[in-house]
């Protein structure tokens, strides 16, 4: 029994395994560690919470208002991105080296998505028989009571998935792919560009739809398709790591910055009216049908240019070694950014929590608000504790403590 608890614990919270202040050293001590990495990781996820409270008036707060992608491709293309920095070190060790880092990733993320999903479905079935609420998750709820093998058998294999619960089985997917994305970097550049760029073009055109045990339900996140997404952030944190020569210079780099300003400014413009019809209706109706045909699940073409016109703003705008992401309230996004794993699944479960929450207290502006507030805060909270060791030292204890009242195996 102690030799299972050791495996969870490895599992669920690698960072378990040392003190948040020695890994904070070490990242102090790495040249090449990015910070602005950890703080839009830390605001995509933000951002993510915020969203997935049905009908907050604070999702116009967030970057989906004003731009053609949101924060799950933010948080895709930062995956990629930090994937460089980690990798690059395994590079002479190869292939094989890749493949064990990613799939100790892979298995970490599993177990998550495992925890998550028994969660939010023992939540939502008991929710559902006590107040009778509407939970959004009947049909998923009905297929665990239904055929309770298949749906127990099917989650760690990511075959059964509902809302909230789509976005972690994309990402073991495209982690268990990234061995070979990056191993195809180390050969070239544009052989990973093409060769990730021909699969996202054959998997949209040919498999868009990815079935799942709920009947007529599909993968919300086409991973065949969003490793594209992956492979460029890829690129271009490869391109950081190595100190390549930037994609444009001299004159070509001011004519890039235009369009990509240019750009980025008419998608805001496109977003505010149809988000206010800030025109009139019959022309926000005509961009909203044109904004809704962007086919999120397979990684439209405009999202991903929205999100690439954006990004190479602000590395243009936020320099390398900027001072201010790391301080104050910004220092927090930060904390919450270097835990992703942790304080994504926690956003996962304050938002089905947000959503009750905004209807007990009469699903009104204050009710939106105490309920953002709130999770906002337990996020920093916890970001914040995982960073100084807090839960980590309590996570310690417990394991320690479990061992010691586990029968000693013969």
């Amino acid at each position: 029994m102690a030799s299972v608890a050791r495996t969870f614990k490895s599992s669920i919270a690698p960072e378990f395994a040392a003190p948040a202040s020695a890994k904070s050293a070490s990242r102090e001590k790495n040249p090449h560690y990015d910070y602005r990495i950890d703080f839009f990781r830390g605001l995509s996820l933000i951002f993510i919470f915020i969203n997935h409270i049905p009908d907050n008036a604070f999702s116009y707060l967030t970057s989906r208002t004003i731009s053609l992608f949101d924060s799950a491709e933010v948080f895709m293309f930062l995956a990629g991105y930090s994937a460089a920095l980690a990798y690059y070190s395994l590079v002479p060790e190869g292939l094989q080296a890749f493949s064990r880092k990613a799939l100790r990733r892979a298995r970490s993320i599993l177990v998550y998505h495992v925890i998550l999903v028994a969660l939010v479905m023992v939540s939502a079935a008991v929710i559902a028989g006590a107040s009778g609420v509407k939970t959004g998750y009947e049909v998923f709820v009905e297929k665990f009571e239904s055929d309770p093998v298949q749906a127990i058998i099917g989650t760690p294999l990511l075959a059964f998935q509902a809302p909230l619960l789509d976005i972690l089985p994309m990402y073991i997917v495209i982690v268990l792919l990234a061995p070979y994305l990056i191993w195809l970097r180390t050969q070239s550049e544009l052989a990973l560009l093409v060769a990730s760029g021909l699969v996202w073009m054959f998997a949209s055109r040919f498999f868009p739809d990815i079935p799942t045990l709920t009947y007529d339900f599909y993968w919300n996140f086409n991973p065949f398709c969003w490793q594209f997404l992956f492979a460029i952030g890829l690129i271009f944190g490869w391109r950081t790591r190595t100190k390549m020569e930037p994609v444009a210079s001299g004159g070509a780099r001011h004519v890039l910055d235009a369009c990509c300003a240019i750009f980025v400014i008419f998608s805001a413009i496109v977003l505010i009216t149809i988000d206010f019809e800030t025109i009139n209706i019959v022309a926000a109706n005509r961009l909203r049908s044109m904004y809704f045909s962007l086919n999120k699940q397979c990684l439209d073409l405009w999202r991903m240019v929205g999100l690439l016109a954006s990004a190479y703003l602000v590395a243009r705008l936020v320099p390398r070694d900027v001072a201010w992401v790391r301080a104050g309230v910004c220092g927090w996004v930060c904390a919450a950014g270097a835990a992703s794993l942790p304080i994504f699944s926690l956003t996962v479960v304050l938002s089905f929590a947000g959503k009750f929450l905004v209807i007990a207290l009469g699903e009104g502006l204050l009710a939106h608000a105490i309920a953002t507030g709130a999770g906002v805060a337990v996020i920093f909270a916890t970001a914040l504790a995982l960073k100084h060791g807090f839960i980590q030292q309590a996570a310690g204890r417990f394991w320690g403590a479990f061992r010691g009242a586990a029968p000693a195996h013969r």
